[in-house]
């Protein structure tokens, strides 16, 4: 079962960054597992990440399908035109010149699109959808959540191996730990913080009141409060450099050409900790292996890092949202962590 593997498709529903950085531990172990020399990625959605921010990744493993339509498998039953869909899966395995794929993963959980994905020629097929049983092989998988772990899981109990997750970037190119390496001073503690959320409908941010006094409180203790936050926030940069003492922002003094979510995993690197809320760069420091408070404000189960011990996670279903933590509520759960 699942061998002789050699062409893999792999399906992403997530259109943000995050969710492609999501994918990575997966990519990694896909390709020395079967010792695949590429992958080709369906990434939904108008963004393709692996032709942009991170198409240093692994000098280019990751082969995106760009010439499908915006919401690729998104099939509805009642909408004649999703039907469509269906063709494409021929055209796609033309287009790369290859009969069928040895392998398709399917990422998400929907049946109609899964049903899609199914109709593209393929040896094996990997969905969650119906717990698995849409799955060639099928399985039976009832208790996984995370989008990647219950991958994990289904190959586990194919193979009837343990899996070792890769849960840290294998490889960063040296010019982005040579750049992080002249931001950070080796005798300075530094703290992350990761404060803004990339997507504008989720309200999922602390408030920056709270932020600087807790950042305050850790400069109060000789780290210095460095914030990965992008330069369009304009307003919130100015608020910190006025109200924190001693903060720092390392990625506006990087080279314009260097500045991409492996820098932020390579500066990841050098931190001592960080506390972050539920966004891209949480992504960036668990593929850095950066110790890290996570304040997520909906069920962490799906999305959270797979790196064990190096994250604690808080959740907004059990406690307060995020917007009302108060500098206390934060300070207490880091404490004796970070």
């Amino acid at each position: 079962m699942l061998k002789n593997i050699k062409n893999v498709l792999l399906y992403n529903s997530g259109g943000g960054l995050g969710d492609s950085l999501l994918m990575i531990p997966l990519i990694q172990w896909l390709k020395d597992y079967y010792q695949l020399s590429k992958i080709h990625y369906i990434q939904n959605g108008i963004q393709k990440h692996f032709e942009t921010s991170l198409k240093d990744f692994d000098n280019g493993f990751v082969h995106t399908i760009n010439f499908l339509p915006e919401n690729y498998a998104f099939f509805k039953l009642t909408r004649i035109k999703n039907y469509s869909h269906f063709k494409f899966g021929k055209q796609m395995l033309e287009t790369i010149g290859i009969k069928k794929f040895d392998l398709i993963i399917d990422g998400q959980t929907r049946v109609n699109n899964s049903l899609v994905l199914k109709s593209i020629p393929h040896k094996y097929f990997i969905s969650p959808s119906c717990r698995f049983l849409l799955s060639k092989p099928k399985k039976f998988i009832y208790n996984s959540k995370h989008v990647c772990g219950r991958i994990f899981d289904y190959f586990e109990k194919t193979l009837n191996i343990n899996v070792s997750i890769p849960t840290e970037l294998n490889y960063i190119q040296e010019k982005y730990l040579d750049e992080a390496s002249k931001l950070f001073k080796n005798h300075k503690k530094y703290i992350g913080f990761s404060i803004t959320a990339g997507h504008p409908t989720r309200e999922k941010e602390i408030s920056l009141k709270t932020i600087v006094e807790v950042a305050n409180y850790f400069s109060d203790k000789n780290f210095v409060p460095t914030f990965l936050i992008d330069e369009k926030y304009k307003e919130k940069i100015n608020t910190i450099k006025t109200m924190v003492r001693n903060p720092y922002f390392p990625e506006h003094l990087a080279q314009s050409s260097l500045k991409n979510p492996l820098l932020v995993v390579a500066m990841g690197r050098k931190l001592h900790s960080a506390i972050s809320i539920n966004n891209g760069i949480m992504h960036m420091l668990g593929l850095a292996g950066t110790k890290t408070a996570i304040f997520f404000d909906e069920n962490s189960d799906k999305f959270r890092p797979l790196n064990g011990n190096k994250s604690k996670i808080y959740s907004s279903s059990k406690n307060k949202e995020t917007k009302d933590l108060t500098p206390k509520d934060i300070i207490n759960f880091v404490n004796n962590f970070i």
